[in-house]
């Protein structure tokens, strides 16, 4: 499973890469690595049904952040949050770390919802 995440991020990274994305895009790849992925692995015991389905429904958390990070930037150059190349680092942080928030306990009743 873990071959599989690895697989994804590096899939997630060639299509920043391919789409011209600025450095946002992959600092919040390495985000979604580090704060998403791993602690999900960390918590799965494959032989336990229960933990499986919890990081299966994790799953969705993971997307969450990987449509912040291909839509910050084109959001933040429409929106104009800031002056110059920062306003995706703006939005995007901004969105992270709703999404952060979220991941680690905020809304307690959404977290119970995805385990």
């Amino acid at each position: 499973m873990t071959l599989f995440y690895i697989g994804a991020l590096f899939l997630w990274g060639a299509a920043a890469s391919l789409a011209g994305a600025g450095l946002f895009a992959y600092a919040m790849l390495g985000f979604i690595g580090a704060g998403l992925i791993w602690p999900m692995l960390q918590r799965v015991d494959e032989a336990a049904g229960d933990t499986a389905l919890a990081g299966f429904k994790h799953n969705a958390l993971i997307g969450i952040g990987v449509v912040i990070t291909f839509a910050a930037e084109p959001l933040g150059r429409t929106l104009r949050l800031g002056q110059g190349q920062s306003s995706e680092w703006i939005f995007g942080i901004a969105l992270a770390a709703i999404l952060a928030f979220i991941a680690w306990g905020g809304f307690a009743w959404l977290k119970k919802r995805f385990d």
